[in-house]
């Protein structure tokens, strides 16, 4: 199964990190924890069993649009990003799976994944 998965980012590391215990006080990441903990083993994503799940992702990233950064800690503001961040990749990958299995597989000669425009926050 090896071949249908793909090594995430080093922020996957951080991640589980920031959503223990499921949620900052402000924001509610508990149902891409529970997104994680499905797909992702020993940091590598399970890509094609997260599409079955891709309907949650999404309501997971309509959520994080709807809040605002400013009215979190710094601590919850860094949770936040790096979460919005990671279900981000996640959800641009998957929108080009399986031809695409790593972000790294945007790069090309005059792109870069890093200068795609890919999400709304904070309006």
């Amino acid at each position: 199964m090896k071949s249908i998965q793909s090594t995430v980012i080093f922020t996957f590391a951080w991640l589980w990190l920031l959503i223990v215990p499921g949620h900052a006080a402000g924001v509610d990441h508990s149902l891409f924890a529970a997104l994680l903990d499905r797909h992702v083993d020993q940091g590598v994503v399970d890509y094609q069993s997260f599409q079955k799940d891709e309907a949650d992702l999404d309501r997971y990233l309509e959520m994080l649009a709807a809040v605002d950064p400013a009215g979190l800690s710094k601590n919850e503001r860094f949770a936040f990003y790096t979460n919005a961040y990671n279900a981000w990749t996640i959800k641009l990958i998957l929108s080009r799976y399986p031809d695409i299995r790593s972000i790294k597989d945007f790069w090309g000669l005059f792109s870069s994944p890093w200068k795609k425009k890919i999400a709304r926050i904070d309006g």
